[in-house]
Formats: C-alpha cells, sequence, structure tokens
C-alpha cells in the first residue's frame, strides 16, 4: 500500500504487454481545442502532422482547451494509436493508416511546391539508421 502522495511508477511507457488501451479521442475534438493545440503548436517548427499523448484534468476541460498537459509529441512517423484498440478491425486500421499516408503525401507535395528539397534515399536511409540508434538507448516497457 502506498503512503498518501507517494508516486509508484509501472512502466516507463504505455504498453500493450502491459495493459495499456488505446482508444481514439476525436469525438473530443472541439474549436477551442483546436485552437488551442494550434497555439501551442505553432512554436514547433515544420509540425504539420502527428499524434499528442495529453494528460488532462477533465474531458470537459480539455474540450474547452483547458488544464491539460502534452506529455509526448509524435511526429510524422507516428501511427494512430487507436487501430491497436481490440475493437478495431483489420480493415479499420488499414484504412486509418492509408489516410494517414495520403495526408504526409499532400503535406509533403505543397512542402515540394514551397521550395523545400526533396530528401535523397542517401538521406532517408541516414536518418532512419539515425532514429533505430536513438530507440536502442530508450528504457525498456518491459
Amino acid at each position: 500500500m502506498l503512503s498518501d502522495g507517494e508516486v509508484l511508477n509501472l512502466v516507463f511507457s504505455g504498453s500493450h504487454s502491459k495493459g495499456a488501451i488505446f482508444r481514439s479521442g476525436n469525438e473530443y475534438i472541439t474549436e477551442a481545442l483546436t485552437r488551442k493545440l494550434d497555439e501551442v503548436l505553432a512554436d514547433v517548427p515544420g509540425f504539420y502532422f502527428g499524434r499528442l499523448d495529453v494528460k488532462f484534468r477533465t474531458i470537459t476541460s480539455l474540450m474547452a482547451g483547458k488544464d491539460f498537459t502534452i506529455i509526448e509529441l509524435n511526429g510524422a512517423s507516428s501511427e494512430s494509436v487507436h487501430i491497436w484498440d481490440n475493437k478495431a478491425t483489420y480493415t479499420e486500421a488499414v484504412k486509418m493508416l492509408l489516410k494517414q499516408y495520403r495526408i504526409l503525401f499532400e503535406i509533403g507535395n505543397k512542402q515540394r511546391k514551397a521550395g523545400h528539397k526533396v530528401p535523397t534515399l542517401r538521406e532517408l536511409l541516414k536518418a532512419w539508421r539515425q532514429e533505430k540508434a536513438l530507440t536502442m538507448q530508450y528504457p525498456s516497457t518491459d
């Protein structure tokens, strides 16, 4: 039994193997929340697509764009984690991933038209290797 105010970390991050459940929160997105997130994310250069993991006081306050903390910001390579919900079907998961890829290609095309250089295959491979090396340093979720 924990003492009042004592904290016990169970795992470093949410993990299916540790019983985490991933659900879509899309139904809770409001204009107020969208405005607040646009304001906050305006300070993140080059962020056009991603997933946010948030902690909030109440769902009502989150919907009002108040009393929440972004605990993780995941970029373009992130996937909607609700595709791993045991209630989601394989077809729903594939549709969501294809929708994400379509959006990413549209963003990339707009960036290219705006003059941004398209990375070479060699540059992409180098970036992938760097990311892979970084992930080896992450704490275990075992």
